[in-house]
């Protein structure tokens, strides 16, 4: 059986990793449609 509180942390810390990831994506993407 899964650990309940155990897997719900390591969802919401991946999912917390993904949204950072997403914002480091739009934060280069805005760069690069600024000096282009």
């Amino acid at each position: 059986m899964i650990d309940e509180a155990w897997y719900t942390k390591k969802n919401k810390s991946l999912s917390e990793k993904r949204v950072v990831r997403s914002e480091k994506q739009n934060k280069a993407n805005n760069a690069i449609h600024q000096y282009s």
